[in-house]
């Protein structure tokens, strides 16, 4: 979601219309099109579209930044720390989460040891990268750590803890720990954390579909969790409703329903190739 009177001012002080922002951006007109409409793009186009303006990703975007798993504020960070915390997101949805977990140590490096949000902040995006790398207990470790410190309960934004406690619980779905995870999504899910329902309602529902593979009779409960995070995510114009979609083909396969399943899984392509998401559309 991005600060479109911004965009508008700097297109029009270049006398710029949309097919020429989107040219200059190298970006699909579609995807600037879009844009305009108020729906959300992907951080790769609000990138391009940064770079295109000569402006900061963080301007952009009000001062807000995705993290993968929505949009979360975080603290003002210097030129050089925004465009190696902007390149870490970029290579960890690239895959190249070794290369990412680099870039997030150097920051950690460099900041103050005092700078509590700062740091807190960067620490919980180093644990989603390591998680989505397969190290998932490394990953587990390093935020158990910062949700057990009380003494950042007073010092760092609430909605940052929030998110150490969201990948927490999604490192413990991806040890296999199921039950530990869904009663974590579920304590989520409880308190007031709006900012997130489809996230939440997504992650506890592939936690549902996999007790469900396990014999468990939680199918129907899968279904209602990912349709609800799809429904949001669609209504938002975000790509991430072609995870829901997977999702909800992959239940339908294992309700039996494999023609359904395979028109939901045609959906999520189709979804994924309008937010020009290649390694979606490659990996689907």
């Amino acid at each position: 979601l991005l600060d479109l009177s911004l965009i508008r001012a700097e297109i029009d002080r270049r006398h710029w219309n949309q097919k020429q922002l989107a040219g200059e951006a190298r970006v699909a007109l579609r995807s600037v099109t879009s844009l305009f409409k108020g729906n959300a793009v992907t951080y790769a186009v609000a990138g391009n579209l940064a770079r295109a303006l000569n402006l900061s990703v963080f301007a952009l975007t009000e001062k807000h930044l995705h993290v993968g798993a929505g949009w979360l504020d975080v603290p003002d960070l210097d030129a050089t720390h925004e465009r190696l915390l902007i390149d870490a997101l970029q290579k960890d949805m690239r895959g190249l989460h070794a290369e990412a977990a680099r870039l997030c140590r150097r920051i950690l490096r460099e900041l103050p040891d005092l700078d509590d949000e700062r740091r807190t902040f960067v620490r919980v995006k180093l644990a989603t990268i390591i998680d989505n790398g397969g190290r998932h207990a490394e990953a587990l470790a390093l935020l158990e750590t910062i949700l057990n410190d009380a003494s950042l309960m007073s010092r760092v934004p609430g909605r940052v803890l929030f998110w150490a406690g969201y990948h927490r619980a999604l490192s413990l779905r991806r040890l296999r720990r199921l039950d530990e995870a869904k009663d974590a999504f579920q304590t989520l899910l409880a308190k007031d954390n709006q900012h997130a329902l489809a996230s939440i309602n997504h992650q506890l529902g592939v936690v549902y579909l996999e007790l469900a593979r396990q014999g468990e009779s939680t199918l129907d409960e899968a279904f209602s969790c990912l349709q609800k995070s799809r429904e949001i995510w669609q209504r938002a114009g975000n790509h991430r409703e072609g995870f829901s979609l997977r999702r909800l083909a992959e239940a339908s396969a294992l309700r039996g329903k494999l023609v359904k399943a395979v028109e939901l899984y045609a959906n999520a392509i189709a979804v994924f190739a309008f937010h020009q998401c290649a390694r979606y559309v490659e990996q689907s």
